[in-house]
C-alpha cells in the first residue's frame, strides 16, 4: 500500500475516533471496553493515549471482544490490519462500544 494512502487512512482513522468514556474517573475497578463486531471482516481495536497508538487485539467477524483500557484513553478499531479502509463508524454502525467496570 503506499505511503500517501496509508496516511490518509491514518488521518481518517484519527478523525473517527471514540471519546473516552465520559466515567472512566468513576471506575475503582478495571475499565474494560466491550467491542461488538456485526461487520463480515476482522477489526483491530486499539487505544490512542499520550500521542501513541496501541493496538488491543483483533475482534473477527461477527464477535466480541472485552479489554483493557487505562485512563481516559481513546478507542478506535479499522479493517484488520488496515487493508480495505476503516471499519464503519457511527450510531448504524456494525460495531459497537461500551465500557464497563470491574
Amino acid at each position: 500500500m503506499p505511503k500517501s494512502l496509508q496516511l490518509l487512512l491514518f488521518v481518517a482513522v484519527v478523525a473517527c475516533y471514540r471519546n473516552a468514556d465520559p466515567e472512566a474517573t468513576a471506575c475503582t475497578g478495571t475499565r474494560f471496553v466491550v467491542v461488538s463486531n456485526n461487520w463480515n471482516r476482522a477489526i483491530d481495536v486499539y487505544v490512542y493515549q499520550n500521542g501513541q497508538r496501541t493496538v488491543l487485539g483483533t475482534v473477527t467477524a461477527g464477535s466480541s471482544g472485552q479489554f483493557p483500557v487505562e485512563g481516559r484513553a481513546s478507542v478506535g478499531y479499522t479493517a484488520e490490519g488496515g487493508v480495505g479502509g476503516s471499519a464503519p463508524m457511527g450510531a448504524t454502525s456494525p460495531i459497537q462500544t461500551r465500557y464497563i467496570c470491574r
